[in-house]
């Protein structure tokens, strides 16, 4: 595979002015020559995207499966959290299938809503075609995102979705194993906080290996792609 990787995922969190767009970020992954990961870090409006090179005056060329190749990186492994019924749920127990794994929280006002709402057309709509697939919404809010909460967030999009919390321990040590930061947002004109955190969706293969990593805002079509290609197996 012609690919250049770095070493290192490391995504840097950058503290965001409230109420004005977050600054940019870097994702130490270099794959086909293109960087995947372009501003802003934290935001909940825009996700990054992939910045391909291309000649002055070109156009930037179309994003492929293989810009967001991340397979050789070291990132992902089994956690385990409580689902929206309150049983105890390993990552591990979904590993007949492919996952779409992201990390966000019920009372993000913006991209977490639009995030599940494509995990969920997703799932319905390849379930539909015969491709078998899991969403999951691991919340990086414990102090709020209680399996109740998540139970009633999550029926406003499908009941298929998986929802999980636990302790701010627990979702500390999940979050670390994706490099996913979160951090609360405080001011007097919110109520009462918002969580600036890392955008990525995560696509599991059937063996519980990161595969792809895309981010919030990736074309469905393309999603879809990487999906039907570890279905396949």
């Amino acid at each position: 595979m012609n690919f250049r990787l770095l070493l290192s995922f490391q995504p840097h969190f950058r503290q965001k002015r409230l109420g004005s767009p977050r600054p940019g970020w870097a994702v130490g992954v270099f794959l086909l020559g293109s960087l995947l990961a372009a501003s802003p870090a934290w935001a909940h409006k825009t996700s990054p995207a992939p910045a391909h090179a291309h000649p002055a005056g070109a156009a930037p060329a179309t994003p492929t499966l293989a810009d967001y190749d991340a397979h050789l990186l070291n990132v992902g492994g089994d956690f385990t959290l409580r689902n929206q019924d309150g049983r105890l749920t390993r990552l591990r127990d979904f590993r007949s299938q492919v996952v779409l794994l992201f990390f966000g929280y019920t009372y993000c006002p913006d991209l977490c809503p639009i995030t599940t709402a494509k995990m969920a057309h997703l799932q319905r709509t390849l379930a539909e075609q015969g491709t078998r697939m899991q969403s999951i919404l691991v919340s990086i809010d414990p102090e709020r995102d209680t399996p109740a909460r998540l139970k009633a967030y999550l029926a406003n999009f499908d009941g298929r979705i998986v929802g999980l919390t636990g302790t701010a321990d627990a979702v500390r040590r999940a979050a670390d194993l994706f490099r996913v930061r979160a951090e609360k947002q405080e001011a007097p004109n919110l109520d009462p906080y918002l969580v600036s955190h890392t955008q990525y969706l995560f696509l599991l293969d059937g063996h519980g290996r990161l595969r792809y990593i895309f981010p919030a805002d990736a074309d469905d079509t393309l999603l879809a792609e990487g999906v039907r290609q570890l279905a396949r197996g």
